[in-house]
């Protein structure tokens, strides 16, 4: 794995990582660790954690199931699904995206960006978070990713912002690692 510090995506400095990614499921875990690292770094930095609480608090302390559709209510208005260039695999931290979200109302991203954004709002709101790859058929290959959060013990929603809504094709396998 190659991680290179710098770089911009539409103007958005972004950590380029992975020169290199392994194909199939060891190029999703790798992926998926990256991104944990990501949430868990974010998630305890005071930025975070002061938006997290601003989202949350219509909801009250008690309401997870609420407290949750409002930070996804609030990851959607505000992010804008945005593929990387082909080829290239770009994680965007939470942080970049934030100052892009305070910059211009909106911050472009992928499904790993968005869910990086979405899993950091919900740690650092103290939910359990969990990242999750999955695959759609005809392909059983990952090529998406979404933050998940639980409101209660084995109950697990998501915050899916970026699925297409003409993926109508349920998942024919996932892959999860808590953050």
């Amino acid at each position: 794995m190659g991680c290179r510090a710098g770089g911009s995506f539409f103007g958005v400095p972004v950590a380029v990582v992975r020169t290199f990614r392994p194909r199939g499921d060891a190029g999703a875990r790798q992926t998926l660790a990256m991104l944990a690292r990501m949430v868990r770094d974010a998630a305890v930095t005071p930025a975070i954690v002061s938006i997290a609480r601003t989202i949350i608090q219509p909801a009250g302390r008690n309401d997870r199931e609420r407290q949750i559709a409002l930070i996804r209510a609030w990851v959607q208005g505000r992010t804008k699904w945005q593929p990387d260039p082909h080829g290239e695999e770009y994680l965007v931290p939470p942080a970049i995206m934030l100052a892009r979200i305070a910059q211009g109302g909106t911050a472009p991203g992928d499904c790993d960006d968005v869910a990086a954004l979405a899993g950091a709002l919900l740690k650092g709101a103290g939910l359990p978070t969990r990242l999750t790859a999955i695959a759609f058929p005809p392909s059983k290959s990952f090529r998406h990713v979404l933050a998940e959060a639980s409101p209660a013990p084995g109950r697990w929603l998501d915050l899916d912002t970026t699925r297409p809504p003409s993926t109508t094709a349920r998942p024919v396998r996932g892959l999860t690692v808590r953050v």
